[in-house]
């Protein structure tokens, strides 16, 4: 008996796979019925001297191209004191690891300064004195009271 199962079972996998293949013939000439017509043009060949991008990698920008983008970001961000990364991205249409290192560059340039980390980093213009000072401004003064019980803690006792 069970010998008979492994016929029939042998059988019905040799079906399967001569449906299989006769599919497959089926739906290759429709898809050359289907574009017998069109006359692809050949692809041309990677040369040496071709440039990372047009070989699937990823292609050096120039100076002039981070220069360019770095004024744009830091006109963005003049225009919009406290904005984050992906605000930037939204007006100029880029995406943060394009804009990371011209970032990068007026950030040490002192031309940008930074608050928060990581997604939460703010970006701020810096202003002339700031630049002359060569450090960073105080954080704004926060909206709370101290809290040392007395009303008046901020009046000078006369």
């Amino acid at each position: 008996m069970l010998d008979s199962h492994q016929k029939i079972q042998a059988l019905i996998d040799s079906f399967v796979a001569d449906l299989g293949e006769i599919a497959k013939q089926i739906a290759l000439e429709q898809l050359k019925t289907a574009f017998a017509s069109v006359k692809l043009a050949p692809l041309p060949a990677a040369s040496a001297a071709a440039p990372a991008s047009a070989r699937g990698g990823r292609a050096r920008r120039g100076q002039r191209e981070i220069e360019a983008l770095s004024s744009k970001l830091l006109a963005v961000i003049s225009d919009n004191p406290g904005c984050r990364a992906e605000d930037i991205n939204g007006a100029l249409g880029t995406k943060t690891p394009q804009i990371a290192q011209p970032l990068r560059r007026l950030i040490a340039d002192r031309r940008v300064r930074t608050e928060g980390a990581r997604r939460g980093t703010r970006y701020f213009p810096v202003g002339p004195a700031e630049v002359q000072n060569a450090r960073r401004p105080p954080p704004p003064p926060s909206q709370s009271q101290p809290s040392n019980g007395s009303a008046d803690a901020e009046s000078p006792s006369a």
